[in-house]
C-alpha cells in the first residue's frame, strides 16, 4: 500500500489564511468601532450632531455584524468582501480624520490616525504578502493625501508625517512576517500529523 503525504498548496494555504485570520480583521473592526463611537459621543455638542456623525459607525457596525455573524456559523466571508470591508475601514478612518472629528481637528493634528494600526496589522494577517503591500500603500498614500491638504504647519511639519509613515510601513511588514510564520507552523504541523500517519499504517500492514 503506497502512502503519499499531502502537502497543500499556496493557493490552498491562502484560502486558509482568509478562512481562520478573518477574525483578526472583525475583531480590529469592533475596536475601530468602539473607538469612533466613544470619541464622536464625547465630541458632541447637541443631539443632532452626535445624529450626523453617528451614521457611519452604524453602518460599520451593520456590517461587522453581518460578517461576525457568518464567521460564528462558520460561513465565513470570502476574499472580495473581506477586501471590500477593509476598504471601507480605510475609508471610514480617513474621513474621520478628514472631517476633523471629534474636536475640529484636522490632518497630522489628528490623534485619530491611531486607528490605522490595528486595521492594517489585522489585514496583514489574513493576506499574503503582495496583498499587503497593496493594503500598506492604500493606507500611506490616504493620509499623506489628508496630511497635505490639511496643510503640514500645523501639525509639526514633515518630520512627524514620515515617522508615522513609517511606523504604518513597519506594522505592516510586522504582521505579514508573523502571517508567514504561523504558515510555515502550520505547514510543519500537517506535515508531521501525516509523517506519524504514514508510521501508524505501515506498522500496521506490517
Amino acid at each position: 500500500m503506497s502512502y503519499r503525504l499531502y502537502v497543500p498548496t499556496t493557493a490552498e494555504e491562502e484560502i486558509e489564511d482568509i478562512f481562520y485570520g478573518q477574525i483578526n480583521i472583525i475583531g480590529a473592526r469592533w475596536f475601530l468601532i468602539a473607538g469612533v463611537l466613544l470619541l464622536t459621543l464625547w465630541g458632541a455638542h447637541d443631539v443632532r450632531d452626535v445624529q450626523i456623525k453617528i451614521l457611519p459607525i452604524i453602518a460599520l457596525i451593520a456590517l461587522n455584524f453581518y460578517l461576525h455573524g457568518r464567521y460564528m456559523m462558520e460561513r465565513p466571508a470570502g476574499r472580495a468582501l473581506i477586501w471590500l470591508s477593509s476598504l471601507i475601514d480605510l475609508l471610514v478612518i480617513s474621513a474621520v480624520i478628514s472631517l476633523g472629528l471629534p474636536q475640529g481637528q484636522f490632518g497630522l493634528d489628528n490623534p485619530l490616525f491611531i486607528f490605522y494600526y490595528p486595521v492594517l496589522l489585522a489585514f496583514a494577517l489574513v493576506f499574503a504578502r503582495l496583498i499587503t503591500a497593496i493594503g500598506i500603500s492604500m493606507v500611506c498614500f490616504a493620509y499623506v493625501g489628508i496630511c497635505l491638504f490639511a496643510g503640514l504647519e500645523a501639525g509639526g511639519g514633515m518630520y512627524p508625517l514620515v515617522i508615522r509613515l513609517v511606523t504604518l510601513v513597519a506594522t505592516g511588514i510586522v504582521g505579514a512576517m508573523y502571517w508567514r510564520i504561523q504558515r510555515e507552523a502550520r505547514r510543519k504541523a500537517q506535515m508531521a500529523r501525516g509523517s506519524l500517519l504514514h508510521e501508524v499504517t505501515e506498522s500496521g500492514i506490517g
